[in-house]
């Protein structure tokens, strides 16, 4: 019968003798994805009738979808996924009956291909089920998501075992963070009946497994891994591919592709569902940890460092990817790091190591711009970017936009950026509202360069109007859970405040507006870090606009929140120039004067910068005392200051620190440890 709708006739199974061959088609197919030609991937891989190609090509569907976060890809993926996962199992039980028939791996149970098929395809499930917005669906893919997580660990222990047995010596990874990762472990065979349970739920394909193969299979099952000999502590289970230095590598065990394949998917999962729940909101954590889910940062990017290695096969480039991802989105915006969190060199030999895999990769493209800019060389980025070869891909094309305007942004190309955010729009339909505000806010930006009352200034502000308009309309109609986006609501109350202030005052909306938008909004996506010389001089020029009588006619009489803003983001601007002790005198005079509640006396009130201002001197510390091996005195005041923003919950705060505050933390803790 196939693989759908009933048990798979045996003869359909592979072999032995044909996997290699299938595994190595699947593979060179699999490989177009990262030169983004994901259609003609599909379609070589619906040829192939094998585990190993339907993984790959439901894994397209799967690109498609998480790059767009396209709800209609998004079903369609979770269908692919679960022929997929329906295969995998099949072969996988096959494998288990018929040990004699499967592949020999001397590391790993007959069949563990398979597992590792089956539980990339639950995972993906997982995440597209969250991007079809259907709480069934998101439900259903919570405890696929648990049953790959079991799967992963099985295969863990299995390759463990064998490597402490045979490389002894072997050096291994340090242990990751005290946060350690558990799971308890149940029966896999079981937990398979009761995901696929839910699956047959959501999905109308189901099939009727023969009693006493399920039998035996759960018997097979129970071999691999009881309840009670699985690892509490998942950071014992670090593989060993390679550690950071060259001395272990994991081909020195197995060269065969088969178990290559295996543990570079091994790896890159187990890293990548490490790395991602660590990262999570507390609130989402805490929920997550009640079904046993707990992240480990440091022995998810060990694992992924470890996929890298094996680069030539998807795993190891997917894994790659999210390394660069990972470093260049939300690593490099943080104030506070360790020498370590951010490894410059090593990402750039990475990424240039990767690209003879992603020839006319978009995704290539857009990296190493990142990466780029990251160093400091925003000319440099925008020519890379547009040099780069156009995607296929409409998704990839709209990230690289996407990120165009914020290296316009940074440099102050306010036209530039304004026409890329409007370009964006057209693009995909992520999140309009904030893609108009801030070619809103570089409007304001042109009508403040020019003479007051000329052509020019009212063609600006005409423009301007009609983009916040359509920013209004926009804006709130993403939402997670029922709710709002915490963006949205900071940009909807920014768009209040400046309208009532535009009929408290009579005068324009653009002349209502105040401290710079522009310069807010780079505060928010981290680009002083990015920016050269010249232009934080600029940023700084433009921030001095707010307190120029001739230019602002109303300067010296703005709220509170108005003055406190002006001096948190000079006295970022010049912190950025290296200028820490004069930074600090403007945090103190200019924003720590007021008291909070003189912040939220004020109407639509910016008083996040209360509790950031802490932030801001607490990192003036940290770059005084040098980093982590400075004077202890520096990084305890850094730690008292960090203590003070922490406390204050503030939503806005929230939004403007995002993953900083959380990575300011970890780097203050470990510095001051044992010291």
């Amino acid at each position: 019968m196939g693989w759908f709708g009933g048990k798979a006739n045996d003869s359909n199974l592979l072999t032995a003798e044909n996997e290699h061959a299938a595994l190595e088609e699947a593979m060179r197919h699999a490989a177009l994805i990262m030169h983004d030609e994901t259609e003609r991937a599909e379609e070589l891989l619906a040829e192939g009738t094998s585990p190993f190609h339907k993984l790959a090509r439901a894994c397209t569907l799967f690109v498609r979808a998480t790059l767009g976060f396209e709800k209609e890809i998004a079903i369609v993926a979770i269908k692919r996924l679960q022929e997929s996962e329906d295969c995998a199992y099949e072969h996988h039980r096959m494998a288990a009956r018929n040990p004699e028939t499967a592949f020999q791996s001397k590391i790993y149970p007959p069949g563990a291909e398979y597992m590792l098929a089956e539980a990339e395809s639950q995972a993906m499930a997982a995440v597209c089920g969250v991007l079809t917005e259907s709480l069934t669906t998101t439900l259903a893919g919570f405890y696929k998501l648990r049953a790959a997580y079991k799967t992963l660990l099985i295969l863990s222990a299995a390759e463990k075992k064998y490597l402490d047995e045979h490389f002894p010596n072997r050096v291994k990874h340090p242990k990751g963070s005290t946060a350690a990762s558990s799971i308890r472990s149940g029966n896999t065979g079981r937990t398979r009946t009761s995901t696929r349970n839910v699956a047959k739920s959501t999905h109308s394909a189901s099939r009727q497994d023969d009693d006493d193969d399920d039998d035996n299979f759960e018997d097979a099952q129970d071999t691999l891994a009881d309840a009670d000999t699985l690892p509490q502590d998942l950071s014992n289970l670090k593989l060993n591919g390679q550690n950071a230095d060259g001395d272990f590598d994991f081909r020195q065990a197995a060269t065969d592709p088969i178990d290559i394949f295996t543990h570079s998917g091994i790896a890159m999962c187990f890293g990548i569902f490490q790395l991602v729940l660590a990262l999570l909101p507390p609130p989402i954590a805490k929920f997550l940890s009640f079904l046993s889910f707990n992240g480990d940062k440091p022995t998810g990017l060990n694992l992924l460092w470890e996929a890298t290695l094996f680069k030539e096969n998807i795993n190891g480039a997917i894994a790659a990817f999210v390394v660069a991802v990972y470093h260049d989105a939300m690593v490099a915006p943080s104030d506070i790091l360790r020498a370590s969190d951010l490894p410059l060199p090593r990402i750039r030999k990475l990424l240039v190591d990767m690209e003879p895999y992603c020839e006319g990769s978009g995704l290539y493209t857009l990296e190493f711009s990142r990466l780029l800019s990251i160093e400091k060389d925003l000319p440099g980025a925008l020519k890379f970017m547009k040099a780069g070869p156009t995607s296929p891909l409409k998704q990839v094309e709209a990230f690289k936009t996407f990120e165009t305007c914020f290296f316009h942004l940074y440099q102050h190309q306010y036209q530039e950026c304004a026409d890329s955010f409007l370009k964006t729009v057209e693009m995909n339909t992520w999140a309009h509202g904030m893609y108009y505000y801030i070619a809103g806010c570089c409007y304001v930006e042109l009508y403040r360069g020019c003479e007051k009352g000329s052509d020019a200034a009212k063609a600006y502000e005409v423009e301007a109007e009609r983009i916040f308009s359509l920013a209004q309309t926009n804006l709130g109609t993403k939402k997670i859970l029922g709710r709002k986006l915490p963006i949205d609501i900071y940009m909807e109350r920014k768009m209040t405040k400046w309208r009532q202030r535009s009929k408290n005052k009579n005068c324009s909306l653009l002349d209502a507006v105040g401290v710079s938008p522009v310069e807010e909004t780079i505060y928010l996506w981290g680009g002083y870090k990015k920016m050269r010389s010249e232009d934080l001089q600029t940023s700084l020029e433009r921030l001095l606009w707010s307190e120029d009588h001739k230019k602002n006619p109303h300067a010296g009489y703005e709220p509170v929140d108005e003055r406190a803003l002006l001096g948190f983001l000079k006295a970022t601007v010049i912190r950025t120039q290296g200028k820490t002790l004069e930074a600090r005198e403007i945090l103190e005079k200019d924003v720590m004067r007021y008291k909070q509640s003189e912040l939220k006396a004020c109407d639509n009130s910016d008083d996040w910068v209360g509790p950031t201002a802490y932030y801001e001197r607490a990192v003036s510390y940290w770059e005084e005392a040098g980093g982590q091996d400075g004077p202890r005195e520096k990084l305890l005041a850094a730690d008292e200051d960090l203590r003070k923003v922490e406390k204050s919950g503030d939503q806005d705060m929230d939004v403007m620190l995002g993953l900083r505050l959380g990575m300011a933390r970890e780097s203050i803790d470990s510095a001051l440890k044992g010291r």
